[in-house]
């Protein structure tokens, strides 16, 4: 199975700040002094007051991590925890802290005391769940994101993130009801379109699979385009279709990058290439399940001419 995603769906290092300040974001307004954080179940809501000394503080100390300043960070880290221990963001910066100095429980620990203190923190959930697989932990990674869900079912990137996990365990039928379910409320989204077609034609459906190709086919994005003629032909679905769409997302791509010039050259040229490297791979696969060796062939040699 070969799968190409731009998206990350790890959380390295360096995207603790951004986490943080989406977090900030979700929480509310930095003069906000109480918060009721939902809860599920028959247990009560959590009230948690934010302090704005404390709040300033864990604000410097996502500064210090991304300067890589850690006496900073923990010293702030400790001011805060001081003044308001339950204050929002805290210890997800303190995992972000603890992922620098590989301290692997205490990053957990951390990020499950930000849950228990904010029930609902959307970016918390997933900063654990992308810990998790990132650190082997695949199932309780996926278990992560499943309760996430419950929470906040209309997650986009828990959802995207859920399903190809699931495809890649080869759980075709809860991938695809995910994605399902996830068109009804985002019925144009090509990303969960994707994940769709591609559960539905692993799972040997053969009839709905090649109707959300053919729905996913209508885009006029030339990556997209090369993920659905990529499912028909790994899947030895219709080849002559793969091959059709195939050859058109090369099309598009190619003239994506007409203008590019190696005097000029942009970071979107770049992600260019990368996707245009991607659909000759495709093309090339398709031809050579079609008997096609001469072509296949050419195409190859034209991949590997591209490294």
């Amino acid at each position: 199975e070969r799968q190409m995603i731009v998206k990350k769906s790890k959380i390295p290092a360096s995207a603790w700040n951004d986490y943080l300040k989406f977090e900030k974001k979700v929480t509310g307004d930095q003069g906000q002094f109480i918060q009721l954080a939902a809860s599920t179940g028959d247990s009560k809501a959590v009230v948690v007051r934010n302090d704005p000394e404390a709040d300033a503080l864990v604000q410097k100390t996502a500064e210090a991590l991304q300067r890589h300043d850690l006496n900073a960070a923990r010293d702030e880290l400790q001011q805060a925890e001081r003044l308001n221990p339950k204050q929002s963001r805290l210890w997800m910066a303190y995992a972000g802290l603890y992922s620098l100095t590989n301290e692997r429980e205490k990053m957990f620990g951390a990020l499950r005391k930000e849950i228990e203190n904010f029930p609902t923190s959307v970016p918390a959930y997933l900063a654990l769940a992308g810990a998790q697989l990132q650190l082997g932990q695949r199932e309780e990674g996926i278990e992560t994101l499943r309760t996430l869900l419950k929470i906040a079912p209309d997650e986009r990137q828990g959802v995207l993130q859920l399903a190809s996990l699931l495809i890649a365990d080869k759980h075709y039928t809860e991938a695809s009801e995910l994605a399902r379910k996830a068109l009804v409320k985002s019925p144009d989204d090509p990303a969960f379109e994707t994940e769709l077609a591609e559960a539905l034609l692993r799972d040997g459906r053969k009839e709905e699979g090649i109707a959300a190709v053919e729905k996913l086919a209508k885009t006029e994005d030339g990556n997209t385009l090369n993920s659905a003629a990529w499912f028909l032909g790994d899947t030895n679905t219709n080849l002559p279709l793969a091959k059709e769409y195939s050859e058109k997302a090369v099309s598009m791509l190619e003239a994506d990058l007409k203008a590019a010039t190696l005097s000029n050259v942009s970071d979107d040229d770049l992600l260019g290439v990368t996707k245009l490297t991607a659909a000759w791979d495709t093309l090339g696969w398709v031809y050579f399940q079609s008997g096609d060796i001469e072509k296949a062939d050419r195409k190859s040699t034209r991949l590997n001419s591209s490294h």
